[in-house]
């Protein structure tokens, strides 16, 4: 994963180094441009004078016309512009308030200017009303359409449908403006690519941090949970080994010229001698006897069985054992420290007579038996000890699944990123808590293509948050309206999404509307203070994986609620009590009371499976109680009881 972090950020740099390199290409193609302008913008065009004016104006008029231009030959880009407009050889009324509505490089862009009486010529014939306007043309204009509009009525004089037309000089022809306009955004998306890249490798190094942290956190679980399996097996083995028939037990350290712990007490964890009388009975015609052991009340069924050998006067001396008359064989035997009660019969070497104490056995107690507590610890660490390299595997493997888990949730998350990021995206591209960011959108690529007017509006924290975003209009980045459109967002501190919308109108009863799909768009946001708060989800299902499944459903309602879950939320399963359900998989499985509905008494159960919360609802009227999920013909009425 870290070495295709690693190619994924070097195939990022080169990308973002060759496309900056054409950005500054073409950036300095703009500055050359831009000089030129502006050299052109530094020359100061003189007003005209009152006679040259006069002049200019009768020969419009005697020409029919009602514009005239100054300079009348063109007017240079960059530079002021004074248009001149006489009322009386247009449509429009003579108590008018008159403005020039112009339309920018083939009405592209839209800008109104006002006019005014033209005091110079106030004196001018009857017939003639000339209004002007003095304004700043922009340098980047190939043409400059316009219409005359009369501001109190809306009525425009559009030289009969075929608009007015601007001369213009030095302006860049479209096809340079093009160009140029190309270039800026070329430059700007290599610019964005790099930004969006850069982030990604970012947040791609902090997955590889969560991934770690998960596996570390899936280790620890795991050590837990097979802790708790472990110490319940050691528990139940201990009492199943040491159940209470152990108490009713006959037992003695000796038997009267039958049998003896010779050299000492039985102790456990010590090598003691057992000493029998071979003519104390069954086995009188034989001075060895096979010696058959076991522990505690014959645990497991299982047997040692000891060869005794014959004991001569000086061994019987040795152990206190009387030697006339009697036959006494012996032999050493290992105490397990785990034992409390040490079970034996004698048999002759072929084991076909036996002396097993008159069908009782013989039961002697052991001292210092290991307690109940210290023999679980004893069974549990016996079991650690023969489980630990299955254990290691299966522990590498739980920490392999979270940080595959984390990884390709990872990968989910960058495909949606990188599938928005098209026509969304934010600047910073990690949007922080209580600073104010730039949204970037494009409408090309959303159904609002072709609106002449996009807005925003949105909210925070999935749309809870006391602080709404009215509709704001969206201004384009770039000149000409090329590519995204954006606003301006403050962020609160105790924000952790961002929620929008976008429309092209500021009325939201009345527009055209991208939200998503009805899913609305949410960028997450950094730094917030507190915590983002959760939802409370309830699954109601009939299956649940794995305590409980026929098909597919059981495992989607387990997957969609863990997966819900992780995200922060706080989820909750509720199914049938069905008398078939794994319970073993139940943990914590416990009564919390009931009600009554539908005629019959419901109990309910809570416990948890796979991590989940989950409630089992119980009638009694015996509905789940059919040793199947399905397939009663009344599965209709049976499910009424959990809706």
């Amino acid at each position: 994963a870290a070495a295709a972090a690693e190619a994924e950020k070097q195939q990022a740099e080169a990308i973002a180094a060759a496309e900056a390199e054409a950005a500054a290409a073409a950036a300095a193609a703009i500055a050359t441009a831009a000089a030129a302008l502006k050299a052109q913008a530094k020359a100061v065009v003189a007003a005209p004078t009152s006679q040259q004016l006069s002049k200019y104006a009768a020969d419009a008029v005697n020409r029919g016309e009602a514009l005239l231009f100054w300079p009348p030959e063109g007017v240079t880009v960059g530079t002021t512009a004074r248009v001149y407009y006489n009322r009386c050889l247009g449509p429009l009324p003579s108590n008018c308030q008159l403005q020039i509505k112009a339309g920018l490089n083939k009405w592209e862009e839209i800008v109104i200017y006002d006019m005014e009486r033209c005091s110079t010529l106030s004196g001018a014939p009857s017939g003639q009303e000339w209004w002007q306007a003095e304004f700043k043309v922009p340098a980047e204009l190939f043409k400059f359409d316009f219409v005359v509009m009369d501001k109190n009525t809306g009525g425009v004089d559009n030289n009969k449908a075929r608009d007015f037309t601007m001369p213009l000089l030095g302006g860049p022809t479209e096809q340079q403006l093009m160009e140029q306009r190309a270039a800026e955004y070329a430059a700007a998306e290599a610019q964005r690519l790099a930004l969006l890249a850069a982030a990604e490798v970012e947040i791609w190094e902090q997955v590889q941090l969560h991934a770690a942290e998960a596996a570390a956190e899936a280790r620890v679980h795991f050590r837990e949970r097979r802790t708790k399996e472990l110490m319940a097996a050691a528990t139940k083995a201990v009492a199943q080994r040491r159940r209470p028939a152990l108490a009713t037990l006959e037992t003695a350290q000796e038997i009267a010229d039958v049998f003896t712990w010779a050299g000492g007490p039985l102790k456990a964890g010590s090598r003691c001698m057992l000493a029998y009388n071979c003519r104390s009975g069954p086995l009188a015609f034989t001075n060895t006897a096979k010696l058959h052991l076991g522990y505690d009340g014959w645990y497991n069924k299982e047997k040692q069985t000891y060869d005794t050998s014959p004991l001569d006067a000086g061994q019987c001396q040795q152990y206190g054992l009387p030697y006339k008359d009697h036959s006494w064989c012996g032999a050493l035997v290992d105490i397990p420290a785990s034992a409390a009660v040490v079970d034996f019969v004698l048999s002759d070497r072929d084991g076909r007579v036996w002396d097993n104490n008159n069908n009782r056995d013989f039961h002697s107690s052991v001292e210092a038996a290991a307690t109940d507590s210290s023999m679980v610890e004893m069974v549990f660490q016996a079991m650690k000890r023969e489980a630990a390299e299955a254990d290691m595997a299966a522990e590498d493997r739980a920490a392999s699944r979270a940080m595959r888990r984390v990884e390709s949730k990872a990968q989910v998350a960058k495909q949606r990123r990188e599938a928005q990021h098209e026509f969304l995206y934010t600047l910073p591209v990690k949007a922080s808590a209580g600073t104010a960011i730039e949204l970037y959108y494009n409408p090309d690529l959303t159904p609002l293509r072709g609106r002449p007017e996009i807005y925003v509006r949105g909210g925070y924290n999935r749309w809870r948050h006391a602080v709404q975003i009215s509709p704001t209009k969206m201004t384009p980045s770039m000149a000409g309206g090329t590519g995204f459109m954006k606003a301006m967002v403050e962020v609160p501190a105790d924000a952790h999404v961002l929620d929008v919308v976008f429309t092209d109108s500021s009325r939201t009863d009345a527009a055209f509307m991208d939200n998503n799909g009805g899913l609305d768009y949410h960028i997450p946001i950094e730094k917030g203070q507190g915590v983002m708060p959760g939802l409370n989800v309830v699954h109601i299902a009939v299956e649940m994986a794995p305590i409980a499944k026929v098909g597919g459903m059981g495992d989607v309602v387990t997957a969609l609620a863990r997966a819900v879950q992780d995200e922060g939320h706080t989820v909750e399963v509720v199914i049938p009590k069905y008398d078939v359900i794994s319970y073993h998989q139940v943990e914590g499985l416990y009564q919390d009371g009931g009600f009554n509905w539908g005629g019959t008494f419901i109990r309910v159960w809570h416990g948890e499976v796979e991590d989940l919360k989950t409630t089992f609802l119980e009638p009694e009227n015996g509905h789940f109680w059919r040793q199947c999920i399905y397939g009663r013909g009344d599965d209709h009425v049976r499910w009424v009881q959990i809706t």
